[in-house]
């Protein structure tokens, strides 16, 4: 429901590059009231759905993906796993994050 409610708002769709920082502290703030463990400090362009199980610690930039999800569909099932992005790790464009998956603190992770 939150997510049909939230789809064309400032936290329902991407960010585009070049906002300001004024727009990423306040989308940052309305995914923590929604129940993301969202750094302030972050700064993430993707589109992020399932909020309660993401996590992106302080100074990490999640860029260019289509959407930051911690739902999956594989072998007929629906698959609810927690995303974790470290303290200043850079999640490049197209690279993808499968649920369930962690990444270090200072990583960079590129698409192949």
């Amino acid at each position: 429901l939150v997510e049909r409610i939230a789809d064309g708002t400032i936290i329902g769709t991407a960010t585009p590059p070049g906002t300001s920082v004024a727009h990423h502290f306040l989308r940052n703030l309305v995914l923590r009231a929604l129940g993301a463990d969202v750094a302030l400090t972050s700064m993430i362009f993707a589109r992020v759905v399932a909020f309660d199980l993401v996590s992106v610690g302080h100074l990490a930039t999640v860029n260019g993906l289509k959407h930051l999800t911690a739902v999956n569909y594989g072998e007929g099932k629906m698959v609810l796993k927690s995303i974790s992005v470290g303290q200043g790790a850079f999640i490049g464009a197209n690279a993808v994050l499968e649920p369930g998956c962690s990444v270090a603190a200072a990583a960079h992770v590129e698409a192949l």
